[in-house]
């Protein structure tokens, strides 16, 4: 094949874009979509419903210094046919999971709205050893989820599933309690029964700033790749508790 004495390529100067599309240094050739593309079922697409069909031609000066391949000369060089390809001519290929966190991130998801018994409500304070129960107050899917969404770039299209994985409550003496969805709301007519999926007793009286934080799973597919993204956010209110008072003569 020609070439250097060490078998590396010439240093061949071309111009960077020409009447025949933008130069691709890996595959020395000029790049341009081909208008109009073919449609999906002709066999360049390769079996692929996403990317482009590129035209790739070598430049003639390039061909005149270094004829591929194998020395067949410059007219066999600079035959050119059209390929399947994933990013557009003289573009950066698309990242599917930086894609994927641009459309998690779009997402309006915002912290839940706290339901507590006792309430956060001057004069509402609940009793030591007394059952709390703890739930998101009328959640919407920006809040537990699910949301789905899509993001497309250069003809690369990721779709995301997001939900709350768990949600998280600080109870402000030192402990958590882990709920896998967002709780049941109080009712007066469950009087001092335990919550039945996410709920607390204090042992000692005092104010306590609980907080709870809804922990997101999104998964992804798209550019034959998958993945998982998370996030988190959190609310804040405070309760509290007290001790009941015996009164003896």
């Amino acid at each position: 094949m020609p070439g250097t004495p060490d078998g590396t390529l010439p240093d061949v100067v071309v111009d960077c874009v020409t009447e025949d599309g933008i130069w691709n240094d890996a595959d020395h050739c000029y790049e341009q979509l081909v208008d109009p593309q073919p449609p999906k079922s002709d066999d360049v697409w390769r079996g692929n419903n996403e990317g482009y069909i590129v035209l790739c031609k070598p430049s003639e000066k390039w061909c005149m210094e270094y004829a591929i391949p194998n020395g067949t000369g410059p007219a066999a060089c600079l035959q050119s046919q059209p390929s399947w390809q994933e990013n557009l001519p003289g573009v950066e290929p698309v990242d599917p999971e930086e894609l994927a966190r641009e459309a998690f991130a779009s997402l309006p998801i915002e912290p839940v709205d706290i339901g507590i018994v006792p309430e956060d409500e001057p004069g509402r304070v609940g009793l030591v050893g007394m059952p709390t129960w703890m739930w998101a107050q009328n959640p919407t899917a920006n809040q537990i989820g699910p949301r789905e969404t899509s993001a497309s770039d250069q003809g690369l299209t990721v779709t995301l599933d997001a939900r709350v994985d768990r949600v998280v409550w600080n109870m402000g003496d030192g402990n958590t309690v882990t709920c896998d969805g967002a709780g049941t709301p109080y009712q007066d007519s469950y009087g001092k029964k335990d919550s039945p999926d996410c709920g607390y007793t204090y042992t000692r009286q005092g104010e306590y700033q609980v907080t709870a934080t809804t922990y997101w799973v999104a998964d992804w597919t798209g550019g034959n790749q998958s993945g998982q993204l998370t996030n988190d956010f959190s609310s804040t209110t405070t309760i509290t508790v007290g001790e009941l008072q015996v009164l003896t003569q």
